[in-house]
């Protein structure tokens, strides 16, 4: 297995949110692709929160790609000048619910979308979140914050009701790493 060669990029659409990068590529056996658009874009946090009475905290927001409202984790984009994702998760998470947490525990590093963007997904779960805060939002979001009970939340998810990949993959690590962690 050999990676592609880029033999020309060059930046196609410039938006405070992503970029699209259009590159030539030189396959392994000699073709060349033109036109193969990279969306370049920050890594992403999301954080499975549970409180001290074991209760998921989500959020529900309009998602205007799919125009629809979703249920999910909370999360959001890396600053570009941060080191530590895990301070990115921080914020998101009192930004979008109001709550904190001290116990943090970095679940997994996933790859978005391989194929299509250069970016990827950390993902935190934040136990013993506590509701110290109001929410903090940006002008462009509505969130209202959800409480699912932990013995519910396999059944929200089988209901279609928490159907977003990452904050199904994040719940599902986070359910795993608990049960783990109280058989040791």
């Amino acid at each position: 297995m050999e990676k592609w060669t880029r033999l020309d990029s060059e930046i196609a659409l410039d938006t405070p949110y992503f970029r699209i990068r259009r590159d030539t590529c030189r396959l392994p056996d000699g073709r060349e692709i033109d036109d193969y658009y990279v969306e370049e874009v920050e890594d992403i946090v999301l954080i499975v929160a549970l409180t001290s009475d074991h209760h998921f905290i989500l959020v529900e927001q309009y998602k205007h790609g799919i125009s629809e409202i979703c249920t999910e984790i909370p999360g959001g984009f890396c600053e570009p000048d941060t080191d530590d994702p895990q301070i990115d998760a921080q914020r998101e998470l009192v930004e979008e619910t109001g709550y904190t947490s001290a116990t943090w525990h970095k679940l997994i590093t996933l790859i978005h979308n391989p194929t299509r963007s250069n970016n990827r997904v950390h993902v935190y779960l934040a136990l013993d979140a506590t509701q110290t805060n109001t929410q903090s939002l940006d002008p462009n979001e509505a969130i209202e914050v959800k409480l699912v009970p932990r013995v519910a939340i396999r059944q929200t998810i089988a209901e279609g009701e928490i159907n977003v990949t990452d904050s199904v993959t994040g719940i599902l690590l986070a359910l795993d790493w608990i049960a783990t962690e109280q058989s040791l």
